[in-house]
């Protein structure tokens, strides 16, 4: 026995309830959004605890409450589940009305993170009708026409894309027999629209490793109505709504005996059947706006995914930044270096000998003795020139001190290569260190939210 709390946000509900009811279990409490609808609650189930919407994060469960119900459309219903399954309580989505286009995929991340089982809950009335006929040659093609109540001889285009999202679900099964067919194209066509509503409307879903299906949708002011048609090769055999055997059990019910079972289970793969349902949805969105046939793309959406491409296009460019960076770096460096030779290869040897190196009087400190005989270390394997970086009347001053230094290390040359010059554009060497800057900068942000990544992910599966 399972205890609900059910976030109603319209009267898609109201089956879902009278389902859970009928099987045992229980409907501790219910959230709606709307007092007219809350209304209705009472009124079809009195003495259930029916209480108003709140902000999604003040909504918490009675201590016996076991699993979620959602139904409806509105974001904050969304939010609120997502943030009760975090808490590790089950949800039990009803697709009819939660706008599969978008909002259904608010809840992928709940998904993914692996906290809850998810579910979904399908109700076109023709599940359980398309497992009873599984056990029959698997079709060479399929037909369904739905007949859909209306008020007005036109059908709204949701309404259409809503039912679709239903049938296309059991339409799966039905022309893929026991695999998942892979459909590689889709048509769709609306006739006799007007303002988003429609007279009628078909599309063909078509590919190499399914039964090619066409599925109708139009208005009727009678009850409703369908019709399924199997065919194999020549021959062909219909069902009307009239056919269904007696004793069935319904799409509902079966729901909630598989999303027992989805409890007791290690796998978690039912949001699968959203995502491919999304993607034929998406397929005949795209067929209606470019009016023709159009191939069907099965990526996986997801939030992680889209987290990938993002790093992964990121990545890209900061490493195109670093690479056209760096040449534009050094040409404009090349272009605009007011060093002379000198400076630059005395500046790469270490051999310029700054002021602090120097005492007021010219005379070599500490650090200009340890300095010097660095130079001669290195002096035979270079012929950059030594630079005295004073001011002209305290380098004359300095300069014999240098020159003694260096004599009494016995080198060669000396007197040619030791020179008295400031140095120049200090400038240009603070602008480059800015330039190398900015072009790895981004690189090296990057790699440490990578890095990061991976830290803070330490024990999960195929980190991203």
């Amino acid at each position: 026995m399972r205890h609900f709390l059910v976030l109603a946000g319209d009267a898609t509900v109201l089956p879902w309830m009278q389902a859970v009811v009928d099987r045992g279990d229980r409907v501790v409490r219910i959230v709606t959004l709307q007092e007219s609808l809350a209304g209705r609650v009472r009124d079809q189930f009195p003495g259930f605890e029916t209480l108003p919407f709140i902000q999604p994060e003040l909504i918490s469960a009675p201590p016996e409450c076991d699993s979620v119900l959602l139904s409806g459309a509105d974001p904050s219903l969304f939010v609120a589940a997502r943030q009760l399954g975090s808490t590790g309580l089950p949800v039990l989505v009803v697709t009819t009305s939660s706008g599969p286009s978008s909002t259904l995929f608010d809840l992928m991340p709940l998904w993914e993170e692996r906290r809850t089982k998810l579910v979904p809950g399908f109700s076109s009335g023709l599940e359980q009708f398309a497992e009873h006929l599984l056990g029959a040659t698997i079709p060479s093609r399929v037909e369904f026409e739905r007949e859909v109540p209306c008020a007005s001889p036109l059908i709204t285009e949701q309404k259409a894309f809503d039912w679709f999202f239903q049938d296309v679900h059991w339409l799966t099964r039905l022309a893929g027999h026991s695999h998942q067919p892979r459909w590689e194209h889709v048509q769709a066509i609306w006739t006799g629209q007007q303002q988003q509503q429609l007279a009628e409307g078909m599309v063909t879903l078509s590919g190499t490793d399914a039964a090619e299906t066409t599925w109708r949708i139009k208005p009727t002011t009678g009850t409703e109505r369908w019709r399924l048609t199997l065919w194999d090769g020549e021959t062909s055999q219909a069902w009307t709504n009239a056919d269904v055997p007696t004793g069935l059990q319904s799409d509902l019910t079966a729901t909630l005996q598989r999303f027992d079972e989805a409890l007791t289970t290690s796998s978690d793969d039912s949001w699968n059947d959203v995502l491919l349902c999304g993607h034929l949805l998406a397929g005949v969105q795209r067929s209606l706006l470019k009016q023709r046939k159009v191939p069907v793309h099965f990526e996986e959406i997801s939030e992680r995914n889209q987290f990938k491409t993002q790093m992964s296009a990121i990545g890209c460019g900061v490493l195109l930044w670093a690479m056209f960076g760096a040449i534009l770096l050094l040409a404009v460096a090349g272009t605009m270096d007011p060093r002379d030779r000198e400076q630059r290869t005395a500046q790469a040897a270490d051999f310029i000998l700054s002021s602090p190196e120097f005492t007021e009087t010219g005379a070599l400190t500490e650090n200009g003795q340890r300095h010097i005989e660095l130079i001669a270390t290195n002096w035979s394997s270079t012929t950059a020139p030594v630079l005295i970086d004073l001011p002209e009347s305290a380098g004359t001053t300095a300069r014999p001190q240098v020159l003694a230094a260096l004599q009494s290390h016995n080198l060669s040359g000396i007197d040619n290569r030791l020179l008295v010059r400031q140095r120049t554009g200090a400038w240009f060497e603070r602008l480059v260190q800015l330039g190398w800057l900015a072009v790895f900068g981004p690189l090296l942000v990057f790699l440490a939210a990578q890095a990061l990544i991976v830290l803070s992910n330490p024990g999960r599966s195929g980190n991203i």
